[in-house]
């Protein structure tokens, strides 16, 4: 199932237990992706960051406490995106065959756990 949230309308409980039933969850770089550290084993996540920020060239790529931390999760798969990928239909059409293919690399992974 396919559900889009906005974590604010929430409690931090209810936020929680949204991320760790979530397969796949997609979110922004920033203090709203701290969330994502309840993820399940097994689990994948696509972080978009900022990269139309000209003042601050460091800004042109992942937010690096965000990519220093998630990228050495051992829980969860990580991919990376920049934000302007967000407004371009061929862009958003890898976006959904990426979801879909972690879906699938999810319900494997549980599968395989599920026999020991």
């Amino acid at each position: 199932t396919l559900r889009t949230v906005i974590f604010k309308d929430y409690t931090i409980e209810e936020q929680i237990r949204m991320v760790t039933e979530s397969a796949v969850l997609i979110g922004v770089c920033g203090g709203g992706a701290v969330t994502n550290m309840f993820l399940s084993d097994g689990a994948g996540m696509v972080l978009y960051y900022p990269d139309n920020i000209t003042t601050l060239p460091y800004h042109k790529f992942p937010s690096r406490l965000d990519w220093d931390y998630f990228n050495n999760a051992g829980n969860a798969r990580v991919h990376w995106l920049p934000i302007s990928s967000m407004d371009d239909e061929d862009d958003l059409n890898l976006l959904k065959a990426l979801v879909l293919s972690e879906v699938d690399t999810v319900i494997e992974y549980n599968r395989i756990n599920q026999e020991f």
